[in-house]
């Protein structure tokens, strides 16, 4: 999470290269739940004093919404 925050300003290319990974079949089940709590921290910590911090809010809700979720009962 230091990475994404040291980096707000390329906001676009890390949630870019964080939603490929997860759309890929081949990223293993243990991985993708990793990155979706990488991405969940991002989310949480998108308020923090570093420049373009809210940048990740605006790319996530655009990329996590095209993600191929299966709706559970």
């Amino acid at each position: 999470m230091g990475f994404a925050l040291d980096n707000a300003d390329a906001a676009g290319e890390v949630v870019e290269v964080l939603t490929e990974s997860l759309t890929l079949k081949e990223t293993p089940i243990r991985t993708k739940v990793a990155r979706l709590m990488l991405v969940s921290d991002i989310l949480h910590n998108n308020s923090a004093h570093v420049k373009n911090a809210s940048a990740y809010h605006m790319h996530e809700k655009k990329s996590v919404s095209g993600l191929p979720f299966k709706k559970s009962n």
